[in-house]
């Protein structure tokens, strides 16, 4: 398998302002480049996405998260032992989820403590 060549993403590093047109070349898992303009010529086995308009940005992270809230303020009853280990497994499930879809690759969680 070839590289993944990202081309024409605007790239938010996080350390300087946002930078339009730049190329990210991924190799397995480790980032191999990244460069303004075009980049390098691809290869037959590699594959291009173009990513115009779009922008590259690093995971965040969440540094307070209740897998298991759901709904909060809506109903008066708590969340946590009350309710079954299973039903709990899968309001985290879906908080986790929701969370990765919006950007957030990281989180500390909080949790019930048991007395």
């Amino acid at each position: 398998m070839g590289q993944v060549i990202f081309k024409g993403a605007n790239l938010l590093d996080g350390e300087k302002p946002a930078r339009p047109g730049m190329t990210i070349v991924v190799e397995g898992e480790h980032i191999k480049a990244v460069q303004a303009g075009d980049g390098p010529a691809p290869l037959p086995a590699d594959r291009v996405v173009d990513l115009a308009g779009k922008t590259v940005m690093p995971g965040m992270i969440s540094c307070h998260f209740h897998a298991v809230y759901s709904n909060v303020g809506a109903s008066p009853a708590p969340i946590g032992l009350s309710h079954p280990p299973s039903y709990l497994t899968l309001l985290a499930a879906q908080n986790v989820r929701t969370l990765l879809m919006h950007g957030f690759t990281g989180a500390v969680g909080a949790s019930t403590a048991t007395p």
